[in-house]
């Protein structure tokens, strides 16, 4: 009974210690995440990299998602809480009764009434603090503006990747556009079975010929090619 009083007396602490370790995995995710975010820009500025704010978003979001599911992992034990409500003044006295845990004589009944005691004249909870790391948010800060001047630095690299980025957007247009075609003459009722199917091929043909495109200028004149048949 009085083992199942203290854990009780422990569960709120225990809460409480997940999220500041909840809060700490975080921060110290978004920084992690900063910094690669900073790494890919300053290599999108020498290699073309597409859609690099995308892909920055991405990655920020992969490693604040890594670090909730790490902080779920390592949620913190019952040993875990009693160290930490010893380490505010309760001088091993619940690490004391954990171990304790299942004893039934008359010095562990005693040892155990006290740490009772103690857990209810000590407000634990409220001592522990969810505040993250100050030096982490600067850190953070510091990292996120570093790629944001990073990210406004024009190269050739950083042009080519926003060709890249406009025809491949050209691109995805009007692969819809003959999809909508396949679907149309499919449904129509005026044109042989034969007919159907070379026109297909034809429209099949075509949407690897944009996608192996890499000059607007290619695609521009494939399109403009397609439209005056």
């Amino acid at each position: 009974m009085l083992d199942k009083e203290i854990k009780n007396l422990l569960k709120p602490i225990k809460i409480k210690l997940y999220f500041k370790k909840l809060v700490n995995y975080i921060f110290y995710s978004l920084l992690i995440g900063s910094c690669t975010s900073l790494l890919l820009l300053i290599i999108s500025r020498f290699i073309p990299i597409t859609f690099i704010w995308e892909k920055v978003l991405l990655t920020q979001s992969i490693c604040l998602s890594l670090g909730v599911i790490i902080s779920l992992l390592k949620f913190p034990s019952y040993n875990d809480t009693a160290n930490l409500a010893d380490s505010f003044g309760l001088k091993e006295r619940v690490i004391t009764s954990l171990e304790l845990s299942e004893e039934k004589g008359s010095m562990a009944m005693i040892q155990k009434k006290d740490t009772i005691n103690s857990l209810k004249n000590n407000n634990i909870k409220s001592k522990i603090k969810l505040k993250p790391p100050t030096k982490v948010i600067f850190l953070i800060i510091f990292t996120m503006i570093l790629t944001i001047t990073v990210g406004f630095i024009p190269t050739k690299a950083y042009n080519r990747a926003k060709e890249k980025e406009e025809n491949n957007k050209i691109i995805e247009v009007e692969k819809e556009k003959i999809t909508k075609v396949q679907r149309d003459i499919k449904e129509d009722k005026t044109l042989t079975k034969e007919e159907k199917e070379k026109i297909d091929k034809e429209l099949i043909k075509l949407k690897k010929k944009l996608k192996d495109m890499k000059k607007n200028d290619e695609i521009k004149k494939e399109i403009a090619a397609l439209y005056a048949v």
